[in-house]
């Protein structure tokens, strides 16, 4: 989906380190404060729709296997291009309960599409910090890291005082804010060379979506809790 990787750059490049600050993507009051943000984590948020709607908007066993493999060719496609926003939200999609619960669709993945998934799981694990993907972050080249681990740092560092007991800058938080920051100016300033697709801009424009209660409706009507595997077919 390179096109859609290209619409998520151009709002990339624009947004500004003061998005950031005091949680403004939170505030629904001030939305101009992190205009930029609100719309990454929008963009984010929609591709993981799209995957899970059409998984889960067939009704074969086949089809869902087919369509799950896709998405995971998919993620393994942003992670070498190193599309971590995209990435990430492929992962937070397949990993999460309206996917993970079709048993029996995981199961029938081919040896190939498990290996991608695993591979997917081992990026976003949180044992050694990410180590995986923030070695990534400090390769050259283009690349668009994932907003989840910023924001959370973020919301971390709400906790840590701007000042300390005497009444000097906490140079601590200072630091912190400095290196999380440091991620999203570096790689803002390194684009990709792609060139967008009319016929994939129109599909992607006109793709389904289900809300995420029906999404979570749909995985239950296609694999029950305890259907056995004739069941299913």
């Amino acid at each position: 989906m390179p096109n859609r990787q290209l619409n998520a750059w151009a709002i990339f490049e624009e947004i500004r380190p003061t998005e950031f600050m005091g949680r403004a993507w939170e505030n629904n009051e001030r939305v101009d404060r992190a205009c930029n943000l609100r719309n990454m984590i929008a963009d984010a948020n929609d591709i993981a729709t799209i995957a899970m709607t059409f998984i889960v908007s067939s009704r074969k066993l086949k089809d869902r296997v087919k369509y799950l493999a896709y998405f995971l060719r998919v993620a393994n496609t942003y992670q070498e291009l190193r599309n971590f926003h995209h990435h990430i939200s492929l992962h937070a999609a397949i990993s999460g309960p309206t996917l993970s619960r079709l048993q029996w669709t995981n199961d029938r993945l081919s040896k190939k599409s498990k290996q991608e998934y695993e591979e997917m799981q081992r990026i976003w694990s949180h044992d050694q910090n990410q180590s995986i993907y923030r070695d990534q972050l400090n390769k050259e080249g283009p690349c668009m890291p994932a907003l989840a681990p910023i924001l959370r740092e973020m919301i971390h560092m709400e906790d840590i005082p701007a000042r300390t007991l005497s009444g000097k800058i906490n140079l601590i938080r200072v630091r912190a804010l400095d290196n999380t920051l440091r991620v999203v100016i570096k790689h803002q300033d390194t684009p990709y060379d792609i060139q967008p697709i009319k016929d994939i801009q129109t599909f992607l424009s006109k793709a389904p979506r289900l809300s995420d209660l029906q999404l979570y409706q749909a995985s239950i009507e296609i694999e029950p809790r305890g259907a056995t595997r004739s069941e299913i077919e």
